[in-house]
């Protein structure tokens, strides 16, 4: 496993995951309902030089990601809840929803081999090893820890946090779901066009309503902005 300290923690304790819109209700809420974060190997993310190494020989470079990573699983959030980038390409042309979560009750997660949250440095340089990283045990996994949290600086405007999970065990599968301990979801915030979609709000989210927990994204009139709201939500629940 990669340890580091070079990381840089993340100093805020209220972070956000976007999800996509799903006709089938449970299935689209299902990380609400079952309390979980999905770790996915880096292969099926989508940017395609996510968690990229590569190493240096004279002058040619080889990619090295395959077996650097093949053993790594990314949790990706984010500080930000109102991006309108983010909310149309996660969450289906805000359709979809947010998760808000308490990360100090991240922190407290029971598992084995899982890397701390960490915000993601952003750099158009990729990390390449040398043959010198390959003789230090110790520069080697500072190269291969550092790929894992760099990306490139198109994907800034995300502001990333990334948690990562190490093992062979979870390798049978491109993702690992981890159960959350109970009360680590603060809130659910609501795309600007999913009730235009759904036509009312599931009954799921009930008890989020009367727990002043459920929101909703505003686009706002005189501005290109989104707007989190907490306004009187009853006539779009069929009872309540």
């Amino acid at each position: 496993m990669f340890r580091s300290n070079d990381l840089k923690q993340v100093s805020t304790n209220k972070i956000y995951k976007y999800y996509s819109y799903d006709c089938d209700e449970e299935k689209m809420f299902a990380p609400f309902l079952k309390n979980t974060l999905r770790y996915r190997h880096p292969s099926s993310l989508n940017a395609p030089y996510d968690c990229y190494i590569c190493k240096k020989n004279g002058r040619f470079y080889e990619s090295i990601r395959k077996i650097e990573m093949r053993n790594v699983f990314v949790c990706s959030l984010t500080t930000s809840c109102d991006d309108i980038l983010m909310w149309s390409h996660y969450a289906t042309n805000h359709q979809g929803f947010v998760l808000e979560y308490n990360l100090e009750k991240l922190r407290t997660i029971n598992e084995c081999q899982l890397e701390d949250f960490s915000y993601v440095e952003y750099s158009d340089d990729v990390i390449e090893k040398t043959t010198r990283d390959f003789l230090s045990d110790a520069s080697s996994e500072r190269k291969s820890l550092k790929a894992i949290f760099h990306k490139s600086k198109c994907w800034e405007y995300e502001k990333e946090i990334r948690s990562v999970l190490y093992g062979s065990l979870y390798s049978k599968n491109d993702y690992h779901n981890i159960t959350l301990p109970d009360n680590s979801i603060s809130a659910v915030i609501l795309g600007s066009h999913f009730i235009s979609k759904h036509k009312s709000i599931p009954k799921l989210l009930q008890n989020m309503y009367i727990n002043n927990q459920l929101f909703y994204m505003q686009l706002q009139a005189g501005s290109y902005r989104l707007q989190k709201e907490c306004g009187s939500l009853e006539e779009y629940f069929d009872s309540i």
